[in-house]
């Protein structure tokens, strides 16, 4: 065909070609020609194909997987922004509602220090996670799954990494590469309605194995191997694995220590030909339920102590049927192309929304900090060099987000992006850690301090977890991004390639390598051209970027092709490749900044952002092509390389100082790029959440720095408004930038008290305190130390089973079987006779025992006994406090020196409701030494008892606060408890005062009598003696009276009228104010709870609608938290230390000082030990406007 065209070409130009003087071509010069050039390309093709290394099979479905888009247009030396314009990634009303709702959620039970800690995650995490459909977000709703867009998808991943990148690896791993999304595309509808409704509702746990420690990263280079045999007349797979991975290149199986299934990764071999041309040999992919036989799984590894599960699959012997094949049959031999094809999706979300997590938070709470934060009397984000840290986060934080959303908004357009999936993966994660990294820098030792207040500590450790799997970052760049992104989105490398495949295509090979040299020099033209015409004004941000994108998209163009002349060494050249990666990448980013900016470029401040971000990237493109150019192997070419790309030397640098400054400015501002960062970013409704505290302190601060400026150049005082607020925002910042500290860590927590740590051993104090004599107890109980002499053989008993067996956990203490006099013998019974022995974790090492404890041990000689039993033994308490022996006083105390910068309210029904239920909160006050603390109580506790009962309860509830206050204040000397009668709207109420801080005031209505008014509306009365009852109406109105006779009850606009005023008098002057009540849901949470108290309910509600919310100021102005009770019981722990511990003491001294006024034995009520170190809040709401006195 190509021969008679050429002479029918010929035929038509003869005769003009005849009359011309010239000497013409005739056909048969025109054909010898042809057969000249076809020689010349033949000889060319012949040396193309040996230069060509080989192509294996699981190389050429690398290549075939996927889609190409815009990476081909980059390719190509001329992609277009407005290309981009058709990609959208919005979430849908169901996807925003849900990160609103149920993520929220999740994240506000989630404590990743807790997580750290316990190495997992909570119980009623991982029921939320299945029940809510964490795991099914990319399966379809025909089988019960979310089937989120990829945006909605990456937007659940990114927030829960803002709050715990355990729970973000949880949930992406189920929703990545693995057995849904294979079995929705190659899976038997038998398979699919099996497997996917289990998956999406979290019955099914999956996890997927890929390589084995062999193979690593060379996914395709497995051992694990399968034959294809018959067993007991049934089709399948012998087969023998160790599977590391859960999916390509390096990543450990997560999941696999708790999943229910799994997918595997077999090279299949078949010798026998049993397969009959149905499917053939090669990796297949199985997916075996937990309980099959042969498969082991449990173990785990230590990631990093990043607490996600993970860990190995194992199998020796394993016959796989052919129905455990996903797709059956057919699909064997298959795998590879088959998880090739799925990589892309989950390759671009569930790791690059870590990344973009960690950027978030260390923009959002690390540039917010360190405006609060001040160092030398400014904050440190004034100073240049923590600027250069800011400004670099905030780059990060808008170039992954801009990276994010753009392949995002491809995937929702059903793209497969391969090569820019990779781009996505290591470039995001990278660029994440680096955030990270330099907000490490900023918080200085407030970020290497662990503990629950350090927000980034944990991310930090997490960075390598990210890096290494679904792809090595190291691996990603220097082999995949530009080894499959040059093969497969270069317009005419593929098809030249195709063409050698092929044996003898010779025209197909001339036609694309004549397209490629075409390519060639259009794109070197453009790039000298473009290096002339680019844009040099920056008067339209965009147009000005595109034209500098345009031109370095010529330039890696043009090297590109350059780069040719290496062949099949190209490969190899991994330093070359991965900066061809790093150009690429920087090209990918730069459009995606462009296009994300279009979006959103009404948004102040953006505009100096994306200057910053494309500086950056406009160098980072340049110095890669240069490094290029400078290390070429060839000699020659790397001069050519640089003088057509960059004829005129280097165009571009690094931000200015300016620049900088400008951008670290937003970051560390309250601005819309803030707000921007905190998109799909949790902050908890928890005030005294650290990141949650910053975020909401930040304007504050940035008021107050104005309020002092405005004080220094105008030269006068603060009003009393401005120094409320200055005083406020010290306070918070004191509070923000403290750091956790323990009591112990490691081996020494739960160690015997005379355990020391090896540094303290043999010092000069010990052989001081051999010198000191021992001090004597002259308490009626003998306080006993451990060491010395054990008290003689008692019959052991608890103080109700629950005070020791239940309140104290055994990380406080320990029980050893020693040598010495008989103190008791296992097993160790309580008061009924109950074998509790398991609770002390008692080990028979002897006959005799004695109580080790990091706390001092209380034991009762036999005749101080309870009545019920011949003696006993057993309440630990911590060393011994301050006593709350009360100094009756006939006046209100008040303290001048002290004056508070917030008040905090805890009112109550009981006296140690705020101790059971609220104390985490409570004990974030007391730290702060510019707050107040009023605890309200308004009844007695009195349970209908006249023997003492109340009186005792309520001096307990004194001397916890006695405790605390001197415990966390440390004040020279104690502080002094005090009590008196103070008149509230004219009606006096006991009042108790600990210090200048701490104030108790106590109603003592009965029980009986409350529950009349506020639930059953009957006022009542009660002639108990010694039993508190209802105050008469004014003007009878003594606080407490036992005449029955008195006509005239107490009413609840009475105790409405007592509360207002209390809360007037003590909030007086004071513009930050919260109030901290019970909460009254009528219905348990979950099946294994309680029905809270009646009067819990009954008085968190009244206080609320009747007093706080009644009063118009009040309810914009007061913060409120509402706390359940007993509805919480079983749930988990909450509180963190040493707030966890401080609460522990508390109740022992609370005990110590109960027991001292009611040594007639303990009621029931010792059960609200269960209670502790939980504190759950059902709702917070969060004061729009100050207090005025």
């Amino acid at each position: 065909m190509f021969a008679a065209s050429t002479k029918r070409a010929a035929a038509r130009h003869a005769a003009p070609f005849v009359s011309s003087s010239r000497v013409l071509m005739t056909p048969h010069t025109m054909t010898t020609s042809m057969q000249q050039t076809r020689t010349i390309y033949g000889g060319l093709y012949n040396m193309a194909k040996k230069m060509m290394p080989r192509m294996s099979k699981t190389e050429k479905a690398a290549l075939d997987s996927g889609t190409v888009g815009f990476d081909r247009d980059i390719f190509s030396g001329s992609p277009k922004l407005s290309a981009l314009d058709k990609y959208s990634a919005k979430l849908t009303p169901e996807e925003q509602s849900f990160l609103d709702n149920e993520v929220n959620e999740l994240c506000e039970m989630l404590s990743d220090y807790d997580i750290f800690h316990k190495q997992d995650l909570p119980l009623e995490a991982w029921k939320f996670i299945k029940e809510k459909g964490f795991l099914g977000m990319i399966i379809p709703k025909q089988y019960g799954g979310k089937q989120f867009t990829a945006h909605g998808h990456s937007q659940v991943i990114t927030k829960l990494n803002t709050r715990s990148t355990t729970a973000g690896v949880t949930v992406c791993v189920p929703n990545s590469l693995g057995p849904a999304e294979l079995l929705l595309r190659y899976g038997t509808e038998e398979q699919k309605n099996y497997f996917l409704p289990a998956l999406a509702k979290g019955e099914h746990l999956p996890c997927f194995g890929l390589t084995g420690p062999t193979s690593g990263s060379d996914a395709a280079n497995m051992k694990d191997t399968g034959v294809v045999e018959v067993q007991d007349g049934v089709l399948g797979i012998r087969a023998t694995f160790s599977k590391r991975c859960t999916i390509p290149f390096q990543s450990y199986i997560t999941l696999a220590p708790v999943a229910t299934c799994v997918g595997l990764a077999i090279d299949v071999k078949d010798p026998d030909n049993l397969l009959k041309g149905i499917g053939h040999e090669g990796i297949t992919v199985a997916l075996l339920e937990r309980d099959h036989a042969g498969l082991e799984m449990g173990r785990r590894h230590d990631t990093l102590s990043v607490p996600f599960m993970n860990g190995p699959v194992t199998g020796t012997d394993v016959f796989i049927p052919m129905e455990k094949i996903i797709g059956g049959q057919t699909r064997v031999g298959y795998g590879w192309n088959m998880l090739m094809d799925c990589l892309a999706e989950g390759r671009s979300i569930s790791l690059p929304g870590g990344g973009v997590a960690g950027a978030k938070v260390s923009a959002v709470a690390v540039g917010g900090y360190a405006r609060i934060r001040k160092q030398f009397k400014v904050p440190v984000a004034t100073m240049e060099g923590v600027q250069e840290h800011l400004a670099a986060i905030g780059n990060q934080a808008f170039i992954t987000m801009a990276g994010q959303y753009l392949v995002n908004g491809m995937l929702n357009q059903h793209e497969q992006p391969a090569v820019i999936s990779g781009v996505c993966k290591q470039q995001i994660t990278a660029r994440g850690r680096d955030a990270v990294v330099q907000a490490m820098d900023v918080l200085g030792g407030a970020g290497i301090c662990r503990g629950p207040n350090n927000f980034l500590a944990n991310s930090y450790m997490s960075l390598p977890v990210a890096i290494t799997v679904e792809g090595a970052n190291t691996l990603t760049r220097s082999l995949i991004i530009y080894g499959q992104g040059l093969t497969r989105a270069h317009p005419h490398l593929y098809p030249l390639i195709q063409s050698l495949q092929h044996g003898d295509d010779v025209a197909s090979f001339k036609k694309h390598a004549n397209a490629l040299v075409l390519h060639g020099i259009t794109n070197a033209v453009h790039s000298l051209t473009r290096s002339v015409t680019r844009s040099r004004s920056k008067g339209d941000l965009v147009s000005h970027y595109e034209s500098q994108l345009s031109r370095l998209a010529a330039n890696f163009a043009i090297t590109t092709d350059l780069a040719l002349v290496l062949g099949g060494k190209l490969k190899f050249k991994e330093m070359i490749s991965g900066r061809f990666a790093d150009a690429l990448s920087s090209l990918y980013l730069g459009y995606a900044s462009l296009w994300f900016y279009k979006q959103h470029q009404d948004m102040a401040g953006l505009d100096v952002v994306l200057d910053y971000a494309m500086t950056t990237l406009c160098y980072d493109a340049q110095e890669a092509l240069v490094g290029i150019a400078s290390n070429f192997p060839v000699p020659g070419m790397g001069p050519v390389m640089k003088g057509v790309a960059f004829p005129f030397g280097r165009a571009y640098a690094k931000p200015t100082d300016a620049q900088v400054a400008a951008v670290a400015e937003l970051v560390s501002s309250d601005s819309g790029v803030r707000d921007l960062f905190s998109t799909s970013m949790f902050i908890s409704k928890d005030p005294t959440d650290r990141v949650a505290k910053i975020h909401h302190t930040l304007p504050k601060a940035i008021q107050a720095d104005k309020i002092l400026a405005a004080i220094r150049k105008e030269k006068r005082s603060a009003t009393v408004d401005e120094q409320t607020l200055i005083d406020q925002v010290e306070a918070l910042r004191n509070e923000i930038i403290q750091v956790d500290a323990f009591y112990g860590l490691g081996a020494e927590i739960g160690a015997p008290a005379d355990y020391k740590r090896p540094g303290f051993v043999n010092n000069i104090l010990d052989k001081k305190k051999q010198t000191t004599p021992p001090t004597s107890s002259s308490s009626r109980i003998e306080e006993h130390q451990v060491g010395q002499s054990p008290l003689p053989h008692l019959t052991f008993c608890t103080m109700n089973h629950a005070m020791w067996a239940s309140a104290y956990p055994t990380e406080l203490f320990t029980v050893n079987l020693t040598d010495g006099n008989a103190l008791f013998r296992p097993p160790l019974l309580d008061s009924n006779d109950d074998n509790i022995t398991p609770f002390h974790h008692v080990e028979t090492i002897g006959e005799c025992a004695q109580i080790t404890s990091v706390f001092e041990v209380v034991f009762f000689t036999p005749n101080e006994a309870p009545a019920h039993v011949d003696a006993f033994a057993g309440w630990l308490a911590a060393p011994a406090a301050p006593t709350a022996d009360l100094a009756t006083s006939s006046n209100d105390t008040t303290t001048a020196e002290f004056r508070a910068s917030s008040v905090h309210f805890f009112i109550q029904a009981h006296p140690d409701d705020a101790l059971l239920f609220m104390m985490d909160d409570a004990l974030a006050a007391l730290m702060d030494p510019t707050a107040k603390i009023v605890f309200v109580c308004i009844t007695a506790g009195d349970a209908g008892q006249e023997d003492g009962w109340w009186e005792a309860r309520e001096a307990g509830a004194v001397a916890a606060s006695a405790f605390l206050v001197n415990t966390l204040t440390s004040p020279s000397t104690p502080e002094h408890v005090e009590e008196n009668i103070a008149e509230r709207d004219g009606f006096p109420v006991h009042h108790v005062t600990v210090g200048p801080r701490v104030v108790h005031y106590f109603l003592r209505l009965s029980e009986a009598g409350w529950n009349g008014l506020v639930i059953d509306e009957a006022p009542t009365t009660s002639s108990h003696g010694g039993s508190p009852v209802l105050a008469p109406s004014k003007p009878h109105n003594p606080a407490t009276s036992n005449d029955s006779s008195l006509e005239e009850p107490l009413q609840l606009n009475d105790i409405r009228a007592i509360l207002r005023s209390i809360i007037k008098t003590d909030a007086y002057g004071i513009a930050n104010a919260s109030v901290g009540l019970q909460a009254w849901p009528q219905t348990p949470a979950q099946a294994d709870d309680e029905a809270d108290h009646e009067l819990h309910i009954a008085t968190g509600k009244f206080v609320a609608e009747q007093v706080v919310n009644a009063e118009p100021l009040w309810k914009t102005c007061i913060n409120q938290r509402y706390y359940f009770g007993y509805q919480r019981w079983r749930h988990p722990e909450t509180m963190h230390e040493p707030f966890r511990t401080y609460q522990r003491q508390m109740w022992m001294h609370m005990s110590k000082a109960v027991e001292d006024r009611y040594p007639v034995g303990y009621p029931p009520w010792l059960d609200h030990a269960h209670t502790l170190g939980r504190q759950y809040v059902d709702l917070n709401i969060v004061s729009t406007k100050p207090c005025h006195s």
